[in-house]
């Protein structure tokens, strides 16, 4: 038996060198993992069911959020592919990303999505207020929450900051020291004050923040947390994302808002999603009857819709899926106005630069005429 496959192997050594040239490079290429990601066209999600509002009016069209398909880890032949695929790309993963687990992915992500929900639906009821005295909302600033960080970081995803203390500095920006050489720090800034606002949005080295660890978001889109609490210093080239939630005392708020956790999303939906909700709080049927969708977050504060990724991918999408109105935010306009124009028949859908919520609200509003 091994003789006669010692001779097999012998009589056909050219044909199985061959085949194993040939094969083990393209299992390789099709099997290596890199430090890129590529994302490609997904699909239109009509928002029927992320946010309820109880009585709410009925529409004729519909909103819709455009999500794509990324996949991080991608091999050799997907970043191939992605090179000359007009409908995909392909992007570097950067370090502090690719040090998550799954699981803290997945936990950033569902905060994420929290924050967004929070916001579309603040955004929404403070509009409709406006219009209508009854309605009403009760909300509260729960804080910011850690979304990503390097591998330097001593943070962790999930960890709300709840006050944070300041090196306190001269008007030369250097920094004051008790007479035994130690930093003189501010007293604690807490959740909503100015002071926390700013060090938020200009963190420095040796900034100490105070932080309660959290587990996972509840049914209702707010945070349970673990009663667990600690200080971080933050120290120099520590990097990372945060995301304001909210919220939402269901009790006093009316009409009453029915939340379905089923859904997932992420928060380039909260354009559309404030859309969505804004439209069942009014007796208007902002759609006119037309499919509706678009992407941008939104700021509760200032309203202003942000800048998303995958742009290239949703515009071919929603060509695709017979979209009539694409709301595209103002830093993405330039690229998506190019992949517009360079897809045949793309007159049949619209393409609309907003830069806050109430630029959406007004194009709906005059559209007819």
């Amino acid at each position: 038996m091994l003789n006669s496959f010692k001779y097999l192997i012998k009589k056909y050594k050219l044909y199985i060198f061959l085949a194993l040239a040939i094969n083990i490079p393209i299992i390789l290429i099709c099997t290596i993992r890199t430090n890129y990601g590529v994302i490609s066209k997904g699909d239109t999600v009509e928002f029927t069911s992320v946010v309820n509002i109880e009585n709410g009016y009925k529409e004729e069209g519909s909103f819709s959020t455009i999500y794509v398909m990324a996949i991080e880890g991608s091999t050799p032949f997907m970043n191939l592919i992605a090179k000359y695929d007009n409908e995909m790309e392909s992007y570097y993963i950067e370090e502090y990303e690719s040090i998550l687990s799954d699981s803290e992915s997945y936990f950033a992500g569902k905060l994420m999505y929290a924050s967004s929900i929070s916001q579309a639906i603040i955004t929404a009821y403070q509009l409709a207020m406006k219009d209508d005295s009854n309605i009403k909302l009760d909300y509260s600033f729960d804080g910011y929450y850690i979304t990503y960080k390097n591998k330097e970081s001593e943070l962790k995803i999930g960890d709300n900051i709840r006050s944070i203390k300041r090196v306190l500095r001269d008007e030369a920006d250097n920094y004051l020291l008790n007479p035994d050489g130690s930093y003189l720090y501010s007293e604690s800034y807490e959740i909503g004050s100015n002071e926390y606002l700013e060090c938020i949005k200009n963190p420095r080295v040796n900034d100490i923040w105070y932080l309660e660890e959290s587990t996972k978001i509840n049914k209702n889109y707010t945070v349970n947390k673990t009663d667990n609490f600690k200080e971080i210093t933050l120290k120099k080239g520590e990097s990372f994302s945060l995301y304001p939630i909210y919220n939402i005392n269901l009790d006093n708020t009316s009409p009453k808002i029915i939340f379905n956790t089923n859904t997932i999303g992420g928060p380039s939906g909260g354009l559309l999603q404030t859309l969505s909700i804004y439209n069942k709080l009014t007796a208007y049927d902002y759609t006119n009857g037309l499919k509706i969708a678009g992407t941008g977050t939104i700021n509760s504060i200032t309203h202003n819709i942000g800048a998303i990724g995958g742009i290239k991918e949703k515009i071919p999408t929603a060509i695709d899926d017979n979209v009539d109105i694409f709301f595209c935010p103002k830093a993405n306009y330039s690229e998506a106005s190019l992949k517009y124009e360079s897809i045949r028949n793309h007159e049949r859908m619209r393409l609309v630069e907003v830069s806050t919520i109430e630029d959406a609200i007004k194009y709906l509003k005059e559209y007819k005429s």
